[in-house]
C-alpha cells in the first residue's frame, strides 16, 4: 500500500509539474505580445513573476543590452532556479560580452537541469571550444547533433572542433555530412578545403582542396578568405601568376585582411614585380608592428599595393 501510495504521489507531482510548466509557457506566448513597457509595468506590480524577467531579458539580448539582460536573468533564476533556459540564455549573453570562462558555469547547469535542451548543448560546446578545451567540445558538439540530426552547423562545428583537436576521420565525416545537409554554406566548404592542407597534402589533395575553396568563392562571391585560400594552393601549387591574382582580389574585397600582404609579396617576387613585391611586404611589416599602425583608409593601402595613386 505504501508503494501504490508513493507511486500516486509521484504521478500526482508530475502531473502538476506539467500543468505548471504548461501554464508558464502560456504565460510566455502572451507576453511576447506585449509591448516592452507593458512588460516593465507587469515587472514592478508583481516581482515575484519569473517569466516576465524572462521575456526582458531575451528583448535586451537581441538588443546587445548585456548588463541589463544579466540583471533580469538573476532575478528570474531566484524564482525559477530548476528553469534551464535561464541557464542558457545567461551563458550565451556572457559569452557575447567576451566573459568566456564564466559562461561555462550556466551553460554546464542548463545542460545539467535539461540534458535534452540542444540549444545548450550547441552553446556549450562552442564555449569550451573558445577556450581550447576540445574533448568537452567534441563531446557537446555530439550529444548536440544527436538531439538535431539535420543541422549542418552542428556537424559543421563537430568537424571544425575534431580538425582542431587532430581527429581527422571525425572531422571529415562531421563536414562531409554539413555539406549533404546544407550546399550552400561557404564556411563548410572553407573548412573541407583546409582539412585538404593540414597534413602534409599530395598533389591530389591541393586539387581536392581547390575545388572546395572555389565551390564556397561560388557560393560567396564576397568570400574574401575564399580568395586568400585559393591563392595559397596556386602558390604552393608554383602557380604564382595566378597566385598573385587571387590574392590582389582578395584584398579588392576586403583591403583589411593584413594577413594577405606578406604572402602576395612572396608571389609578386617569385613573378618579378619587385615594386610591388617590396611595398607589400613593407605593409606586413608594418602591420605586425600594431595594427595602429595600419590605420589608412579603406581602399588606400590595397590601391598602393597594385601601383595606383
Amino acid at each position: 500500500m505504501k508503494q501504490v501510495l508513493l507511486a500516486l504521489l509521484a504521478g500526482g507531482l508530475l502531473v502538476a509539474a506539467g500543468v505548471l510548466f504548461e501554464r508558464y509557457r502560456s504565460e510566455e506566448n502572451a507576453y511576447r505580445r506585449l509591448a516592452t513597457s507593458d512588460l516593465l509595468r507587469r515587472a514592478r506590480a508583481d516581482a515575484q513573476d519569473a517569466v516576465v524577467y524572462w521575456e526582458l531579458a531575451q528583448r535586451c539580448y537581441i538588443h546587445n543590452r548585456f548588463t541589463e539582460a544579466l540583471t533580469y536573468l538573476k532575478r528570474a533564476q531566484r524564482l525559477r532556479p530548476g528553469w534551464a533556459e535561464l541557464f542558457y540564455l545567461e551563458g550565451c549573453v556572457l559569452r557575447q560580452m567576451g566573459r568566456r570562462d564564466e559562461a561555462l558555469a550556466p551553460l554546464q547547469r542548463a545542460v545539467k537541469l535539461n540534458p535534452k535542451l540542444a540549444a545548450a548543448r550547441f552553446e556549450l560546446g562552442l564555449a569550451y571550444n573558445s577556450i581550447g578545451h576540445l574533448k568537452q567540445a567534441i563531446d557537446e558538439l555530439r550529444a548536440y547533433v544527436d538531439l538535431e540530426p539535420d543541422d549542418d552547423y552542428g556537424y559543421y562545428w563537430l568537424g571544425s572542433c575534431a580538425m582542431s583537436a587532430g581527429m581527422f576521420d571525425v572531422a571529415e565525416r562531421s563536414l562531409q555530412r554539413a555539406r549533404a545537409l546544407n550546399p550552400q554554406r561557404a564556411t563548410t566548404f572553407l573548412v573541407l578545403g583546409n582539412l585538404k592542407l593540414i597534413q602534409n597534402p599530395t598533389a591530389r589533395d591541393l586539387e581536392q582542396a581547390m575545388a572546395y575553396y572555389q565551390r564556397a568563392a561560388e557560393i560567396d562571391p564576397t568570400n574574401a578568405e575564399a580568395f586568400a585560400l585559393i591563392a595559397t594552393v596556386f602558390y604552393r601549387q608554383k602557380r604564382y601568376a595566378e597566385a598573385a591574382r587571387a590574392f590582389e582580389h582578395a584584398l579588392e574585397i576586403d583591403p583589411t585582411r593584413a594577413e594577405v600582404y606578406y604572402p602576395l609579396g612572396l608571389a609578386y617576387a617569385k613573378i618579378g614585380e619587385k615594386e610591388k613585391s617590396r611595398r607589400c611586404l613593407e605593409i606586413a611589416e608594418i602591420y605586425a608592428k600594431g595594427k595602429e599602425a595600419f590605420a589608412r583608409p579603406g581602399g588606400a593601402v590595397a590601391e598602393s599595393v597594385r601601383g595606383k595613386p
